[in-house]
């Protein structure tokens, strides 16, 4: 379960950096530490447990599941017909987040101790680095 989803993980790295390119988009300064950052904190909530892996999870991508929201309904704002392709991209990666968020809300417990702050800790992180990434 964890493999695939780092499978598709990589496989949505590499379709945003496809986009950026065919679009002319750069890439934000901040990519290479805010991978860092997200690599850190994959292990050390692996070295949490299964518990912590899985609560980790659910925060991260809730919060990507309402970005690619957000950027969705900017570009169906826009022109639908343009950005198609793109729409049909983005929608793809979003869904597969979420199905991401519901396997982290299934396999981990939300009554555990500490759970609300972790999850808001997380969760404020990456709306952070959202908005840093999209602005440097």
């Amino acid at each position: 379960m964890i493999q695939q989803m780092w499978n598709e993980e990589k496989q949505h790295l590499d379709t945003v950096e496809r986009l950026a390119a065919k679009h002319n988009t750069r890439i934000s300064w901040f990519t290479a530490p805010f991978s860092v950052a997200a690599y850190a904190l994959g292990v050390g909530s692996a070295l949490l447990g299964k518990q912590g892996a899985m609560a980790c999870t659910a925060a991260v991508e809730q919060v990507v599941g309402e970005h690619y929201n957000n950027q969705i309904k900017e570009l169906l704002k826009d022109d639908p017909e343009r950005h198609k392709d793109l729409l049909k991209e983005l929608s793809k990666m979003r869904d597969a987040e979420l199905h991401h968020l519901k396997i982290g809300e299934e396999q981990h417990d939300a009554n555990s101790p500490m759970y609300g702050v972790f999850k808001n800790v997380i969760q404020l992180g990456c709306k952070t680095a959202i908005e840093i990434a999209k602005r440097v």
